[in-house]
């Protein structure tokens, strides 16, 4: 890996259930990775209300492996999974939102109706 990778720069937009609406512009305007964190130093409340999750942040690797992970975020291919949000480029959230998603029509007694 080249030096100048080494260097490459983040942007922590949400952290917590807080989002920095300014933070996300900056890493957007200078092609910054975008990251997400729970904030939690001892022991979360959110285990113990299953409707609830920790903000993360959701790396796209290519490969299950610590080289992979590193790819990616040098890559800038992330999300962040926040409350009942997702934030990330369309080009990752589209294709994960199309896997995730299954949608299926009860017409309405033959007709294009559902």
């Amino acid at each position: 890996m080249s030096d100048d990778h080494a260097y490459q720069a983040i942007s922590e937009i949400c952290n917590g259930d807080g989002y920095w609406e300014g933070a996300h512009k900056m890493a957007l305007e200078n092609i910054l990775t975008i990251i997400g964190n729970s904030n939690i130093h001892g022991i979360s409340y959110y285990q113990l209300q299953p409707i609830n999750h920790q903000t993360i942040t959701l790396v796209f690797a290519k490969e299950k492996s610590d080289e992979g992970i590193q790819e990616a975020l040098l890559n800038h291919r992330t999300a962040i999974f926040r409350g009942k949000d997702i934030i990330g480029a369309e080009e990752f959230l589209k294709p994960l939102f199309l896997k995730s998603v299954k949608v299926e029509a009860d017409y309405h007694r033959g007709t294009s109706v559902a």
